[in-house]
């Protein structure tokens, strides 16, 4: 595929991203305390000198890999992570019917892109890309709708315990629905093939989402990890054992968070115990009591010290962390250099930093991944007609619409000029009279403000007028950000690309990778036009 350059729309000029994400990926000093290393490509000479990972670690994870994956047809070959100078480039994800929002997908691109960048600048060492399976959420709530072509297909499932476990094969109303939405599209049979082949030929959505996502990434080199299993969960016995007694976890965090001051807000507070305990379908929280036993939450067990002592021993499966403690399992069994995630995982992997520390592990350059605004065709063409650029949707409404009259009418609507000879008239005062006093220089420069002011109102009341007489156009303009900033929210966030994979099969994943490039944030636009282009 030719790659065709297109602006990248910077995500200040978005407003998306909180301060604290923000002022990371500007690499701000007040962060240091709180990173291994900023996001730059040439650090990674750093993490792979410091990367510690026992070969004894990369055995097990080989075994448990070569049966997640035993009887897949074109499973990748996993053995290369035995390998010394081979890592991994991680993002995770919940297990969303149907792949879930865009988001989801643009994930996986960005950290299979940054590791084909990394593979091309340290030859010497191999680099693989992992997605790494959210089996043991239990949340089934934010996993069940997904939204497609504007219509929403909701999953009918009751389930309380780990999501990875719950029998996918329910899904087979959606898939019809699925079906009468995919069924004029190119690649709509294919695309409902391969989800009637995962939903309904595995026994659980962990397998199943391993089936379609390894079917979708087939040509990138992608290896699936669910951590799910017991002889992982014995890398983390030791953790898992101070989290328990000790609480270690929750003073770490927060005293970091404390050292924040004002500056940012915490993504999550910690809890004093920051693991789950799941057993018979089941995954509950643990309290520590005041007589010192272990409270299974919502369900009549507990242990006293011996005994969860055994239980950790015994069963360590059984134990799961919670977002705290996650990040730290995945770089204890992963030979990571990297966590590819959006905003809000950034800013709760920025928090935990000394808990890496605390227990002698590096602690991974975070990437913020790629973001895309897809543009379809008519949309693309209405913003021609108005005279506006993709990236003027983010902008302030009314100067948007100022945008609009000036080119459909060759009236500027903007009164800065007038502003600015206001603020230059007033100025002239002080320096005319050569006044001195702090009082009445406080009282010129209100007088300034209040005639601007003045002057803002008259603009505001012009752009109102601007808009009754060109509704047709500012109707225009409303049904394109509709689709591109859905209910004011990225679009990413709120559809599914199935239909464009529906649409334009691996041409979209390619122009996608095409574009990736997650050490340089923004928002990359994809335009249905340029696709269309090519298939013709």
């Amino acid at each position: 595929m030719t790659m065709v350059m297109d602006k990248t729309i910077p995500f200040s000029q978005a407003k998306a991203l909180p301060k604290l994400v923000e002022d990371y990926i500007n690499n701000d000093s007040k962060l240091e305390s709180s990173v291994s290393v900023f996001p730059d490509i040439n650090y990674f000479d750093e993490l792979i000198n410091n990367k510690n990972f026992p070969s004894n670690n990369r055995q097990v994870l080989v075994d448990v890999l070569k049966r997640q994956y035993k009887g897949m047809e074109d499973a990748p070959d996993v053995s290369v992570l035995l390998h010394e100078n081979t890592f991994t480039i991680t993002t995770g994800h919940q297990l969303n019917i149907f792949t879930g929002p865009a988001y989801f997908i643009y994930k996986i691109i960005s950290a299979i892109k940054l590791a084909s960048q990394l593979s091309e600048k340290y030859t010497d060492n191999h680099f693989i890309p992992v997605y790494w399976m959210a089996t043991e959420d239990h949340d089934i709530e934010e996993i069940r709708k997904v939204n497609i072509f504007n219509k929403e297909l909701e999953w009918d499932k009751e389930w309380e315990g780990a999501v990875g476990e719950a029998e996918s094969n329910s899904l087979e109303y959606n898939i019809g629905e699925l079906q009468g939405i995919l069924k004029n599209e190119e690649y709509g049979i294919e695309m409902v093939r391969l989800f009637r082949d995962g939903y309904e030929k595995h026994k659980n959505l962990a397998q199943a989402t391993r089936y379609i996502v390894q079917q979708i990434f087939a040509d990138y080199n992608l290896i699936i990890v669910d951590a799910n299993e017991k002889v992982l969960k014995e890398l983390f016995a030791p953790v898992i054992e101070d989290e328990l007694f000790n609480s270690k976890s929750y003073h770490l965090i927060s005293d970091h968070i404390l050292t924040w001051g004002s500056n940012y807000k915490a993504q999550v507070n910690p809890r004093e115990i920051n693991l789950f305990y799941m057993n018979n379908k089941s995954r509950d929280r643990i309290v520590r009591t005041e007589d010192e036993r272990w409270e299974i939450l919502d369900k009549e067990k507990d242990f006293v010290e011996k005994g969860l002592r055994k239980e950790i021993s015994q069963h360590p499966e059984r134990f799961s962390p919670n977002v705290v403690l996650r990040p730290l399992y995945q770089e204890m069994i992963l030979p990571n250099l990297a966590y590819v995630g959006g905003a809000g995982e950034l800013s709760y992997w920025l928090q935990l930093k000394p808990v890496f520390d605390n227990y002698k592990v590096q602690f991974p350059m975070l990437v913020l991944r790629d973001s895309y605004l897809w543009v379809d065709s008519l949309s693309e063409t209405k913003l021609d007609q108005l005279g506006v650029d993709v990236e003027d949707i983010f902008e302030n409404e009314n100067e948007v619409v100022s945008k609009i009259v000036a080119a459909q009418s060759k009236v500027d609507l903007k009164l800065d000029e007038q502003k600015e000879k206001i603020a230059i008239l007033f100025d002239s005062i002080s320096t005319k009279f050569n006044i001195k006093s702090e009082g009445l220089l406080k009282g010129i420069d209100a007088e300034k403000h209040k005639a601007i002011k003045g002057i803002d109102n008259i603009e505001n009341k012009i752009i109102r007028d601007a808009k009754k007489n060109n509704e047709v156009a500012i109707n225009k303009l409303d049904s394109v950000k509709k689709k591109l900033l859905p209910n004011n929210k990225l679009q990413e966030r709120v559809y599914s690309c199935v239909p464009q994979m529906a649409s334009y099969g691996t041409s979209f994943l390619e122009r996608l990778y095409d574009l990736a490039d997650p050490l340089q944030p923004g928002i990359k636009i994809v335009r249905e036009q340029e696709l269309e282009n090519e298939n013709n």
